[in-house]
């Protein structure tokens, strides 16, 4: 039996990084031709919007592209019972105002209200890191989910509901392994979006909703995982599907220890030619055509997946 069906006072907990994850934006303000250009070319169903960031005298503005048919990933999980969070490092204003914007843009006003009244899409920032420990395998700076189950712990002490939160029913949904606390493995690793705009994969990396949304259904509607709460489910999908940890990325620095480099083997990011991963995606878009029959899959102009 679905472990959360089984037990309808524990709800999951999905929280979201918004950069890599949820958007593309770029770190030079309007000064970067790339985005911009690529704004004018964006599919009518990705959400764009600017960021005004004021110091002193001085205006940046920052363009963010946000991934489609987002509104489907979030209704799934809502539709499974889970709560949805958004735990950035970028500032509060910046990730307040975009997610914001986002929500309002896929879901419109009236829905948007009874979501947030039903206390989805609370958001952490920046001010909410903690001090990572880089010699197991942490970044500098952290993201601990338990601030997040304590606050959720004290609004229903205030009100008397009787929800209980366990660290094994929350999970990280990010691009990079380092912002997660060492004890609450394993992260859904997403599609790294965050360069998609100047990237050589940026129609593969388009379908990243697709991916995220597959990948969740396959825990859900798995008897294989379901019948373990989401921490111990999702580790046994990475231990049967996509456990790699004798190949070292290449790609990562020297200067970045083992237990980093056993980290990021160990719960790799979703590869284009993976198997797995084309599976995750054809189940996604499947669902997604579900209530969108035109979604469509992002390929190259000639027509090839890159």
């Amino acid at each position: 039996m679905d472990y959360y069906s089984n037990k309808t006072n524990i709800k999951p907990f999905f929280v979201f990084d918004i950069d890599g994850v949820l958007c593309t934006r770029n770190y030079d303000g309007m000064y970067d031709n790339n985005l911009l250009t690529n704004i004018d070319k964006t599919p009518s169903e990705c959400p764009t919007m600017i960021f005004n960031y004021y110091d002193n005298y001085d205006c940046s503005s920052y363009p963010h592209i946000f991934l489609p048919h987002l509104n489907i990933l979030f209704d799934y999980l809502i539709n499974k019972g889970g709560k949805i969070f958004f735990f950035s490092s970028g500032i509060e204003a910046r990730n307040f105002y975009v997610i914001g914007q986002l929500l309002l843009i896929i879901y419109g006003r009236n829905r948007l209200l009874e979501l947030l009244l039903d206390k989805q899409f609370i958001i952490f920032s920046k001010q909410h890191l903690k001090a990572g420990c880089r010699r197991i395998g942490e970044g500098i700076n952290i993201k601990d989910l338990r601030q997040i189950l304590e606050q959720e712990f004290l609004r229903d002490i205030r009100k008397g509901a009787t929800e209980k939160y366990k660290i094994d029913d929350i999970i990280l949904i990010e691009d990079q392994v380092t912002f997660a606390e060492h004890t609450q493995l394993p992260v859904v690793r997403a599609l790294d979006v965050e360069f998609w705009y100047a990237s050589s994969e940026m129609h593969f990396l388009m379908n990243a909703t697709y991916y995220l949304i597959g990948f969740f259904r396959y825990y859900f509607e798995n008897d294989n995982y379901n019948y373990l709460c989401l921490r111990q489910g999702i580790e046994k999908i990475y231990n049967e599907h996509m456990l790699h940890e004798e190949k070292i990325t290449s790609t990562l620095p020297e200067r970045e220890d083992w237990a980093l480099k056993k980290l990021y083997c160990k719960y790799k990011a979703p590869e284009k030619d993976d198997e797995f991963t084309k599976q995750m995606i054809a189940d996604g878009i499947a669902h997604v055509r579900t209530t969108c029959p035109k979604a469509k899959l992002y390929v190259s102009n000639d027509g090839g997946r890159n």
